[in-house]
């Protein structure tokens, strides 16, 4: 969560701009800026989102040195004092933070005994206080105080700093949060992702974790524990960033619409001759795993469940975890596992600290994910892109799909079943009907707006898609869904089953047919709205929506699409945010 964007350089305040919307994903519960003019430290910031910032701060402000940032609330309301920057008590430094600071309140206290006082709740204000005390103590070796201060601070941040007395210097340090250096035409850049800074670098720095420094307009220098680094830099191909609406209304529908052209463009990347997705070791090693352990956040844990049941054919067991369980409670099975790790973004926090606990025992990992020169992907024996290009949308579309879709490609270069790819094409002719048809699901979307709650049912794969369609409409609609296994529906959940309900019942598998179709007849019995979602091969005379007949295997990709639309048009209808529902941010970098 939270976006720390800086720059150094002639003009800068237009790159950082543009920075801002860039990051905007990452949280939107207020922005702000701070810079040095007429030798002081400004710093101006409110709650809202970037369009609410810049129209309130309309003018453009003349500054070669400049940090901004996204904040989604941590610690402390989202209001206008907690906004960051944040500005040191005698003004000498301001800070923007990403992270969590988990003994900021002794440290606080210390420096309130200090004489330091605080205008925020924030854990970040803690961090430039600190600084300041210790530069104000007799260390003016601003370095020396950031290696002082990390040594106090217990916790995950990522940090860029601005000291009144040095403005040619714009001041880092990293720690578990994402933050990289962006190398420009005379102008540096600081950002915690690359997709912020991409079109004014011609190459970037990793920071490691624990390292810290400084740019200026032309130089860079990191240090870690050992003294000065040699400078590694990186070139990186943004071909993919596309952050055009195209004359969509909104980026999560134009996503759902990418769909297909994204299975497309992952069966045409593994499939090339020589392609370098698939190490040779990995293909060779994957018959000595036993086991295969899934383990994700969110959408990430929903295609886990799939790809868990997709591991059957290849004769291993499988297991799925929440990340954020696993972490706490960590359980190894078999003798010769392989750890699957789920992040769109690959800087989720949660699945950070599953792979570190992953790599102290030394057991490999495969990750998918759509970052590539993500934390995890740098952690991670071995890293699968699933080529989504960009996604803005809070809420996860395509990159659930492309999991689904790399792993079936991930089975058919070991197993060599080109069923699997037939499968795949033939999900994405489905995938093509049903986005000519979205005005019927748009009607049925119509029906449910205003209720209160929504019950998903299905069994085995239909039960992983109603996982995913259940999160979704929570998280764009603000409905209260349930995803329930359909034989589970009498041990329970009917309780509460009555004409203000609406249940939306899953078919794919036709040896489960029967059985879903009596659980369906139990709820329409207690006057519950039924929805039908089936294969044509399926229909019954009461269905509300039929798919094209695929096989199994791909049928969460095909279904997932009309889970994705129904939340997307309930929204609409309930006029929310689609692209950026309350509480939530797209990349989740704090535990």
């Amino acid at each position: 969560m939270c976006g720390i964007i800086g720059g150094i350089g002639n003009n800068i305040f237009d790159d950082i701009k543009q920075g801002l919307y860039r990051l905007e994903y990452r949280g939107y519960d207020s922005v702000g800026i701070s810079y040095i003019f007429d030798n002081k430290i400004v710093v101006k910031k409110r709650s809202g989102n970037v369009d609410d910032f810049f129209n309130h701060y309309s003018q453009n402000v003349n500054c070669n040195l400049i940090i901004g940032h996204t904040r989604w609330a941590t610690t402390g309301i989202a209001n206008d004092i907690n906004a960051h920057p944040h500005l040191s008590f005698n003004s000498f430094f301001s800070i923007v933070h990403n992270g969590i600071i988990e003994n900021y309140k002794e440290i606080k206290n210390e420096l309130i005994n200090k004489g330091y006082a605080f205008k925020s709740d924030t854990d970040s204000e803690v961090i430039v206080n600190l600084i300041e005390k210790y530069y104000l103590d007799g260390n003016k070796d601003v370095l020396d105080c950031l290696k002082k201060v990390s040594s106090r601070l217990i916790g995950n941040f990522s940090i860029a700093l601005i000291d009144l007395n040095e403005p040619n210097r714009l001041y880092f340090y990293k720690r578990k949060s994402p933050l990289l250096v962006g190398v420009g035409k005379n102008k540096n850049y600081l950002a915690s992702d690359i997709y912020a800074i991409s079109t004014f670098c011609e190459k970037f720095i990793d920071i490691s974790d624990d390292d810290y420094g400084f740019i200026t307009s032309n130089e860079v220098f990191i240090y870690d524990g050992n003294g000065l680094k040699k400078i590694k830099y990186c070139k990186q191909n943004f071909e993919y960033v596309n952050n055009d609406l195209c004359g969509y209304k909104h980026y999560m529908l134009k996503e759902i619409e990418e769909i297909p052209n994204v299975i497309q463009t992952n069966i045409d990347e593994y499939t090339k001759e020589n392609n370098r997705y698939y190490p040779h070791d990995l293909l060779n090693k994957i018959n000595e795993f036993d086991c295969v352990i899934f383990i994700g956040c969110g959408s990430s844990y929903n295609a886990g469940k799939i790809l868990s049941r997709l591991t059957d054919c290849l004769n291993k067991s499988s297991f799925v975890f929440v990340a954020s369980e696993w972490s706490n409670y960590p359980k190894i099975y078999g003798k010769n596992p392989v750890f699957v790790i789920l992040s769109q973004s690959g800087e989720t926090m949660d699945d950070i600290k599953c792979i570190d606990i992953l790599n102290k025992k030394r057991y490999p990992t495969i990750l998918l994910t759509n970052n590539e020169y993500s934390t995890l992907a740098k952690k991670s024996t071995y890293v699968l892109p699933i080529f989504s290009k960009n996604e803005v949308a809070v809420a996860s579309t395509k990159t659930y799909v492309a999991m689904i879709t790399v792993y079936l490609l991930f089975i058919f270069a070991i197993t060599k079943d080109k069923t699997i790819l037939s499968n795949l094409r033939s999900a994405i002719e489905a995938i093509n009907d049903i986005i000519s048809r979205k005005n019927e699901i748009r009607n049925i979307a119509n029906k449910i707006k205003d209720l209160q709650s929504v019950i998903f049912l299905g069994r085995c794969y239909d039960y992983d898609i109603c996982l995913e369609a259940s999160l979704k409409l929570k998280e764009t609609a603000y409905i209260n869904s349930q995803a329930i296994p359909s034989g589970e529906l009498k041990h329970g959940p009917i309780a509460f089953v009555d004409d203000s309900v609406a249940i939306f019942t899953f078919f794919s598998d036709i040896n489960t047919f029967l059985a879903t179709l009596n659980n369906v007849e139990e709820v329409k019995i207690r006057g519950g709205n039924i929805y039908n979602i089936t294969n044509k091969s399926l229909k019954t005379p009461n269905d509300s929506f039929a798919c094209m007949d695929t096989d199994l295997r791909v049928c969460a990709l095909v279904k997932s699409v009309f889970a994705f639309y129904l939340a997307y048009y309930t929204a609409e209808y309930k006029k929310l945010p689609i692209d950026k529902p309350r509480n939530l941010a797209k990349s989740v970098t704090v535990d």
